[in-house]
């Protein structure tokens, strides 16, 4: 009787279902505790970046472009040979260069263009297109989208004292362009006709506007190609004279 009045034998503590249910709350609140520490300290050093950045965004460094030489420059009033946009890498008027830029180089070439950017293959870019073999003259108009320039010697905007502009009117004058009353006298001129035998003819001009080209026919007076001696009347009121593959001219 004594042996059945003893009390049963008590569970082992990790088999009461009251202790697991303990333990289990202790590891929830464990990990709850170290989510919400690693989440603090993430948005602690991003509130820390954020607050690390410039009030003014623009003030942070940051790669600094280098500008277009044409756009913070002036438009010039003197260049060489190159491709130039009118009104933003060379003032628009009129032009002037002494012609070839060295013996090798038979003639100055240019040409006045709708679009610097267009090319010359383009025919229907093309304003007006030359090849002088001396002094050359040209007028770049304001509605002039490009000038090209090749193999000729620095072209100064006319002036009293630019660059091949003549001291007073000359009365004997070789091959270019000439502005009358200015690089030439008017009257009338003789060239004993081509400059040599590989030259068949003499051609000469006479125009309207010296700067105006030959590619205009309602700037061109007068043309003509000749295989001999040659005899030009330049008036007064004609504007330039134009001259390829010809002796010199010298007044009568």
């Amino acid at each position: 009787m004594a042996e059945e009045n003893q009390p049963a034998p008590r569970k082992p503590w990790w088999r009461r279902w009251w202790a697991i249910v303990i333990w289990c709350f202790i590891a929830f609140v464990v990990v709850v505790s170290i989510i919400s520490a690693a989440t603090g300290s993430g948005s602690t050093e991003s509130e820390t970046r954020v607050n690390a950045q410039p009030d003014n965004p623009s003030s942070a460094s940051a790669p600094v472009s280098a500008s277009s030489p044409s756009s913070s420059a002036s438009p010039k009033t003197s260049f060489g040979n190159g491709t130039f946009e009118v009104g933003i890498d060379i003032e628009p008027g009129t032009y002037r260069s002494t012609g070839p830029s060295s013996g090798s180089a038979p003639y100055c070439s240019f040409a006045r263009l709708k679009s610097a950017g267009g090319g010359m293959s383009d025919v229907n870019n093309v304003i007006d297109i030359q090849n002088v073999g001396g002094p050359a003259v040209v007028t770049i108009d304001s509605t002039d989208g490009g000038f090209f320039s090749q193999l000729c010697n620095e072209w100064h905007k006319a002036g009293s004292s630019s660059p091949g502009s003549a001291a007073t009117p000359m009365t004997t004058f070789g091959n270019g362009v000439f502005q009358v009353g200015v690089d030439v006298e008017p009257g009338t001129y003789v060239s004993r006709g081509p400059e040599d035998a590989s030259a068949p003819f003499c051609s000469y001009a006479r125009l309207k506007s010296a700067g105006g080209g030959m590619s205009d026919i309602n700037n061109v007076i007068d043309i003509q190609n000749v295989g001999g001696q040659a005899i030009v009347t330049i008036e007064p009121s004609d504007g330039g004279f134009f001259s390829q593959l010809c002796q010199p001219w010298t007044k009568r």
